[in-house]
């Protein structure tokens, strides 16, 4: 296992260069920004002309709303400008912080800018209809025992168009935000697939996160026919089943695998989903909150940074124990 309290030290001796990389990368932005003056400045020019002739009936109009356009466009420019820019300086902090670090695991290799894809999410078969949005990061690709696993942070929303007349109208709603990882079981004799979809969650609706989990469940239109499985209660209070092959879901959902996702979901705190497709394991566990996620506005606090790293690798740590629990039944 990973040993996190002998790296959390190390991050110290880490923010200095990554306070230099911000700096430098900072003033780019700012002159990015620094061109919403221009705008700013010839909206005032318009608004001193329309303001000076007042008494005339022609000018006030078209100077007036001259002004306003400039005026608003100078908002956008301001709010917009360097926006990307700054997203990317925040991953390059968060690599030049996080990566001497995990680099050194001996079993996964740490890829912040990379995640898995649309087609890894499709082949699992979790979110029916499938998503067509998807953005990611922080993959980590390795190897417990002999099976290779990766998982990585996703946020997979869909995105559909219903047109009434000339009318379009484009919808866009989460389906699934949090950590998604497979484990390929290239050697497995499971027939068929199987999807473990959580049932809605009762008593949600004080909490706006456990809304909008809600929202997703009730979008889903899964195509496989719903198992019942024999065995933990709460099991199947908590999961509905669904696959192409009752007995080999009820052969897969054995109660120690059962009791594991059980475990997995009350250790997250948060909705857990599993299937079994084409030899992979699939899990996804519903997002837990911002993952390291600094304002490169601001100088790097030591102790924040600290803060923040600890608890990534704290999660990096828990999330790598669930996929060494779900490989150990699944072998």
């Amino acid at each position: 296992m990973f040993d996190l309290n002998a790296h959390i030290q190390e991050i110290e001796q880490l923010i200095p260069k990554a306070e230099k990389l911000r700096k430098r990368k900072l003033i780019p932005y700012y002159l990015l920004k620094s061109l919403a003056l221009i705008p700013l400045a010839i909206a005032l020019l318009f608004a001193y002309i329309a303001l000076s002739n007042l008494d005339s009936k022609a000018i006030p109009i078209p100077t007036g709303v001259a002004a306003f356009i400039f005026f608003i466009g100078a908002i956008v420019l301001f709010s917009r400008a360097g926006r990307n820019r700054l997203d990317r300086l925040r991953g390059e902090v968060k690599e030049a912080l996080l990566l001497p670090l995990l680099g050194q695991h001996p079993h996964f290799e740490y890829r912040p800018k990379n995640s898995l894809t649309l087609d890894d999410l499709r082949r699992a078969g979790l979110f029916q209809p499938p998503p067509n949005i998807l953005k990611g990061e922080d993959l980590f690709v390795g190897q417990i025992g002999k099976f290779p696993v990766d998982f990585s942070e996703i946020e997979a929303k869909r995105r559909t168009e219903n047109r009434s007349g000339n009318k379009k109208k484009v919808n866009i709603s989460v389906v699934f935000k949090g950590i998604f990882g497979r484990i390929r079981l290239p050697n497995s004799s499971q027939i068929g697939s199987t999807l473990v979809i959580p049932q809605l969650i009762k008593n949600s609706q004080n909490s706006k996160w456990f809304s909008w989990v809600n929202d997703a469940l009730s979008l889903l239109q899964i195509k496989q026919k719903h198992i019942e499985i024999e065995g933990l209660p709460e099991f199947s209070e908590r999961y509905a089943v669904y696959g192409d092959s009752p007995e080999g879901s009820r052969k897969l959902l054995r109660l120690d695998l059962q009791q594991v996702l059980l475990d997995i979901s009350a250790r997250w705190e948060r909705p857990v989903y599993f299937a079994f497709v084409d030899q992979t394991a699939y899990l996804g566990l519903s997002h837990k909150g911002q993952r390291f996620e600094l304002s490169v506005r601001q100088p790097l606090s030591a102790e924040t940074v600290r803060q923040e790293a600890k608890v990534f690798l704290q999660e990096f740590q828990e999330i790598e124990h669930y996929m060494e629990l779900l490989a150990q039944q699944l072998s």
